[in-house]
């Protein structure tokens, strides 16, 4: 997770800063942030030195706003998100790494299971 922090840090600080940002990575950036309902990675002070916080403004997302709304989102607005994307986007690997995890430990005790049956049942027949 700490690597995908990474790059989503590094796209927020770079990507958002340069002026040829494009349309999809700006609705793509909108649709997590709504998705988890979060703002930022860290919060949403990441915008700070980006192309929205020049003017102290946000994605709209960070208001809980659809791209297609005409209000636009500010950092000192009201109904701004104030927690990041961190913590969701760790619960949700983690969650998937557990229920992986179950299921190969399952996976496991049956073949276990399976390997000790037969072989009984081998040493059984040929004794």
């Amino acid at each position: 997770v700490n690597n995908f922090g990474d790059v989503y840090l590094d796209l927020l600080q770079n990507g958002l800063s340069t002026e040829g940002i494009t349309q999809e990575y700006i609705y793509a950036l909108e649709n997590l942030q709504n998705y988890f309902s979060c703002c930022g990675y860290n919060g949403p002070e990441d915008y700070s030195n980006t192309q929205f916080g020049a003017y102290g403004r946000l994605p709209k997302s960070c208001c809980g706003l659809s791209q297609t709304s005409f209000t636009q989102c500010f950092q000192v607005g009201p109904g701004v998100i104030q927690y990041g994307c961190k913590g969701k986007i760790e619960d949700l690997f983690n969650k998937r790494y557990t229920d992986v995890g179950s299921i190969g430990l399952c996976f496991g005790i049956i073949e276990f299971l399976a390997i000790t049956l037969s072989s009984l049942i081998v040493y059984l027949i040929y004794r």
